[in-house]
């Protein structure tokens, strides 16, 4: 089943998919059917969206086996041809709930809103809030139409507790002078930045904008694992440009050229034992020879770049990624990819104490969510109108 769409909406202009859609269809031999979200009629043969959705079918779960797949990702292609990475029911689910709850301290009535697109992991990880009976907010749109702040408006309107952004989205609004305290953000505690290095100077100016009460976290993660490897927790400080800590149950390292552990130093970011939500295998690998091939053996290679400038050699591991890691002395690190720079390393920002430079220790909670559909013309989140558990569309 192909569901789709034949047209959108992006900085105010329309975009036309139709013919994306057609081609699409046309190289699915198997295909049974087209779901349509908007309009159906200019596709042959395909259904609307409001006809399948608007019966009434009990919920059957079905059980399966632990590594059962739960769906295929496909990697960026940074690394080469892109690989369809097939993850599992289980440890997807463990994984999701541990970030969910431990991480973004997401709980039953919080909020999430992170700025993400379906081909990117990051909205499996937004889906992954359900689990802990946290709503998710989809949003339909660009970040910064019809005006550069419109996201933080969102995240204002709609009670946002944590909301997942970018640098570059980042660095856009500090260019656009916008400044935070024209925003209601009080239900904001957290904001998630990723997807590019993440400069210390504008770590520091969003802290500022945001104050101490909101806790800046920089993470870093991948496809292959559809979660972060370094992040923070509510309870571990957070540095301009480092990033605070490994992920619960991650055998975070870094490795020289030779391959023993580096510190104080830049080294190939490295997982030494495997973690639940680790691929199964690849889509449409015979005998698991790409999977093998990507994972499994230990090689050396050139990497374009070190703390220094210079081309260095870098210990390849079992990630499918190119990051560099440099472990400080203090439990911190700096992730970088290829091209990035180094960042200075300043005093600990957000949410710390005064004596000791940790943050504010937050109770987790976490209970299952019902997902449901709600729209987006309702009553602001914040009159208590969308529950939680429930999955919400936003448009600007």
């Amino acid at each position: 089943m192909l569901i789709t769409d034949t047209r959108a909406v992006h900085d105010g202009r329309p975009v036309d998919r139709g013919a994306d859609v057609a081609a699409l269809r046309a190289a699915l031999p198997t295909l049974a059917a087209t779901v349509v979200i908007d309009d159906a009629a200019p596709v042959p043969g395909a259904l609307s969206w409001s006809s399948v959705t608007s019966g009434h079918a009990e919920l059957a779960p079905a059980r399966v086996p632990f590594d059962h797949p739960l769906w295929v990702l496909f990697s960026s292609g940074t690394t080469g041809r892109p690989k369809g990475i097939v993850h599992g029911h289980g440890g997807v689910v463990l994984e999701q709930l541990k970030h969910s709850a431990f991480h973004l301290n997401l709980r039953a009535g919080d909020r999430l809103l992170w700025y993400t697109t379906p081909s990117w992991m990051l909205w499996n990880s937004l889906v992954g809030a359900l689990l802990v009976g946290a709503t998710a907010v989809c949003y339909d749109g660009s970040p910064a139409f019809p005006r550069t702040d419109t996201l933080w408006d969102q995240a204002a309107r709609l009670g946002v507790t944590v909301l997942g952004t970018s640098p570059a989205y980042l660095g856009t609004c500090r260019k656009a002078g916008v400044r935070l305290a024209g925003h209601d953000l009080q239900t904001l505690a957290r904001v998630g930045v990723t997807g590019s290095l993440f400069p210390a100077e504008l770590h520091r100016w969003l802290a500022d904008e945001l104050g101490h009460r909101v806790q800046v976290v920089s993470s870093s993660g991948g496809t292959d694992v559809v979660t972060a490897f370094v992040s923070a927790t509510p309870i571990t400080p957070v540095w301009a440009g480092e990033l605070s800590a490994p992920c619960l149950g991650v055998a975070l390292d870094s490795l020289a050229a030779d391959g023993k552990p580096v510190r104080n130093a830049v080294g190939e970011l490295v997982v030494r034992r495997p973690m639940p939500s680790m691929p199964v295998r690849f889509w449409n690998d015979p005998g698991e020879t790409r999977y093998r091939d990507a994972y499994l053996p230990v090689r050396v290679r050139r990497a374009p770049r070190s703390s220094e400038g210079i081309e260095t050699e870098m210990f390849s591991v079992p990630t499918g990624r190119g990051d560099f890691m440099e472990p400080g002395g203090r439990g911190r690190h700096e992730c970088g990819g290829e091209g990035s720079d180094e960042v200075a390393v300043p005093p600990p920002l957000g949410r710390q104490d005064e004596d000791e430079g940790s943050v504010d220790q937050l109770g987790v909670a976490g209970c299952l969510g019902e997902a449901v559909q709600s729209s987006a013309n309702q009553p602001s989140a914040r009159g208590g109108r969308i529950q939680s558990g429930t999955a919400v569309m936003a448009r600007p």
